[in-house]
């Protein structure tokens, strides 16, 4: 397996810095992309290969939702946008990891301003396009609380079974979680 390549991002311009897979496309360039989001996707070009997406979000503060469940609150969000028809037991069934992150280790970049990360591993049955079929998709998800601005901060690397194996996913977000930096503040006002 070859070691993937990372190269520095601007996110929401410039005000929050990463370091994402080099060659991963910016949606944007693509499609309209709402305002509180960054979207990038794998540049797949091998038939049969699904492209991963990582989703980097900035959504209001979910204040009554306790720290230990964001992570299931967010996941349970998510599950909800593809079919709302799902009941929540049903997709708390498919979560696999539900834990707490060590900001220090994990975040070293924002270690220092009292945040609360947790970390979710499941998968679902999404389309990636308008048709019926479904595939299963691997989330990984990392939400990011910046109490101090009173918002989450979401992280969802989405990765179909059908992904090329030399993209793996613990090392793309581990490698994004190690490089996250919000260079300004002022982004959240």
């Amino acid at each position: 397996m070859s070691s993937i390549q990372f190269s520095k991002v601007d996110l929401f311009g410039g005000a929050i810095k990463c370091e994402l897979p080099a060659g991963w496309l910016d949606v944007s360039n693509i499609r309209q992309v709402p305002d509180n989001q960054e979207v990038y996707m794998s540049n797949t070009t091998k038939p049969g290969e699904e492209e991963c997406s990582i989703i980097i979000e900035l959504l209001a503060l979910q204040d009554d939702v306790p720290n230990e469940q964001i992570g299931l609150f967010q996941f349970i969000e998510l599950a909800k946008e593809e079919d709302e028809s799902l009941i929540q037991d049903a997709i708390l069934q498919q979560v696999e990891i539900n834990k707490q992150l060590t900001t220090a280790q994990d975040l070293p970049q924002l270690s220092a301003q009292g945040v609360y990360a947790s970390y979710l591993q499941g998968h679902l049955w999404l389309s990636k396009t308008r048709s019926a079929v479904k595939t299963r998709v691997q989330i990984y998800m990392v939400d990011i609380r910046l109490f101090s601005v009173t918002t989450d901060l979401l992280i969802t690397l989405n990765y179909p079974e059908t992904a090329s194996p030399l993209l793996p996913p613990q090392a793309i977000l581990h490698r994004l979680l190690a490089s996250l930096k919000i260079e300004d503040w002022s982004l959240f006002k």
